[in-house]
């Protein structure tokens, strides 16, 4: 409770510093009611933590003060949002009690009137920090066996779909394109389907994914230190890969290499 009771004296202590006219004018009770309201009402939404340590759970409280006419507006603005300011205050009142919240913000705003006869609304709220983007590695494959258009293809961290196969174009018998091989094996590499297999980034895992296509019996395999992993057939679920992996379509080989943001 100590806490509690230090917040109560800072609420009266601050009271005392508003004997002074603001922006020329005297403060009426009511005035000072509602900002002693205000603040109390933040003060009610403390929960204890335990070990006499207590909390605000909310990083941000919303205001709303009803102000019905001209000649109160411009009152209630100099007294909450101007000079002695809420948007201060209610931050200063948790700081010196040790309940601030990390990454509090305060909105105070006043409106004609409120759904209730109250002269104010508080809201409080707990707003979810937005996520730090993925950071979209670069890939760099490396042909290690077959016969392909270049020895290594780099791949920058906005290509979507990296299509695996054999051929640069891939067309249907009427010579409709179907799709273009981002990693194009030549004509002579039998065992390597025209649509053999795609990699595509995890953006909820942060990482690429190898994923069968249409290789048929060839299937789609990656070897990791040694060990086999077979791809599923068909599957845009995929295996993840790694740097040092090596992709296996038919007896064609791509070796993996996995470049941080900053290489």
């Amino acid at each position: 409770m100590k806490t509690l009771d230090r917040m109560e004296q800072w609420i009266a202590a601050w009271f005392k510093t508003l004997a002074a006219p603001v922006a020329g004018r005297a403060n009426p009770p009511a005035l000072l009611e509602i900002r002693r309201g205000i603040l109390r009402e933040v003060k009610s939404r403390i929960q204890a933590r335990g070990e006499g340590r207590f909390v605000l759970p909310y990083n941000h409280i919303e205001v709303r003060i009803a102000a019905g006419d001209p000649e109160r507006f411009e009152l209630y603005e100099a007294a909450f949002i101007e000079e002695a300011s809420l948007e201060r205050e209610i931050p200063e009142m948790l700081a010196d009690s040790e309940c601030l919240p990390k990454g509090l913000t305060v909105d105070v705003s006043l409106v004609s009137s409120l759904p209730t006869e109250a002269p104010f609304t508080v809201r409080l709220q707990r707003h979810r920090r937005p996520r730090a983007p993925v950071l979209r590695p670069c890939l760099e494959l490396v042909v290690v066996a077959g016969r392909a258009g270049q020895p290594r293809y780099l791949f920058s961290a906005d290509h979507e779909r990296i299509n695996l196969g054999r051929l640069q174009e891939v067309v249907s018998e009427s010579g409709g394109l179907l799709r273009q091989n981002d990693v194009a094996f030549d004509e002579c590499e039998s065992t390597v389907a025209r649509q053999h297999a795609y990699i595509r980034f995890d953006a909820r895992t942060g990482c690429y994914r190898l994923c069968d296509d249409l290789s048929g019996d060839r299937g789609t395999r990656l070897i990791r230190q040694g060990r086999v992993v077979v791809a599923p057939r068909a599957s845009s679920r995929g295996i993840q890969i790694r740097s040092g992996d090596e992709i296996h379509l038919g007896q064609a080989r791509l070796r993996v290499e996995v470049l941080s943001p900053t290489d």
